[in-house]
């Protein structure tokens, strides 16, 4: 969750800059996760939050603009009406969540079938199994978001102009776990399937896909 709360400020810079001129500006960030103002603020030991906190350092100066990072608790925020939109897409996509010990696990499975994800269907900048992955909202270096809007998940093409297959990783929120398999079927896709399905998890086989 904090890394989710991080990836806010870079987003939300984004937006702003290609809406407004914010040169010679001082420009306020809020928010009520304690741990990512500091890291906006000082800097952080975590390698995501750092990473946050440069692009948002680099970002300023390039616009010209002061940033200021302000914590305000979250009641305060509710009251406001700033924090729905947030909390609203939470209860979208909250479900099982693929812990440390889930991924190594996957990750002794793909080794073990020879398997190499080479891209994450429903995943973030901070809990992607792959290089490549989609998200459900514009996050920094996604593929793509929103991943039924991919074209197909059995192949892609490549930046060196070929189709390749693709071996998927999907770990949907709850609720999406049948509309994943019925896609995944009809693309005749090679992957694991992370996730709650009829009280066990489902998988996609490599050779009759999807099964």
């Amino acid at each position: 969750q904090v890394h989710r709360e991080s990836a806010g400020g870079p987003l939300a810079m984004r937006l702003l800059r290609s809406l407004v001129d914010i040169r010679g500006r001082r420009v306020l960030f809020v928010n009520d996760c304690l741990p990512v103002v500091l890291a906006m603020q000082k800097g952080s030991s975590s390698r995501v939050l750092q990473a946050d906190a440069e692009y948002m350092a680099r970002a300023g100066l390039e616009a010209g603009a002061s940033l200021l990072f302000l914590h305000v608790p979250g009641t305060r925020m509710i009251e406001e009406g700033v924090d729905g939109a947030g909390r609203g897409g939470a209860r979208r996509i909250i479900g099982p969540a693929c812990s440390p010990s889930t991924r190594a696990a996957i990750q002794t499975l793909c080794a073990q079938q020879g398997w190499g994800i080479t891209i994450d269907l429903f995943a973030a900048n901070c809990n992607k199994l792959a290089e490549r992955f989609a998200s459900w909202t514009d996050e920094p270096d996604s593929e793509v978001v929103d991943t039924f809007t991919i074209r197909s998940w059995n192949q892609s093409k490549c930046k060196c102009g070929c189709f390749h297959r693709e071996t998927v990783f999907v770990f949907p929120p709850i609720g999406l776990e049948r509309t994943v398999v019925r896609r995944a079927r009809s693309c005749r896709s090679d992957g694991i399937q992370g996730g709650i399905l009829d009280g066990a998890a489902e998988s996609l086989d490599r050779n009759d896909g999807a099964e």
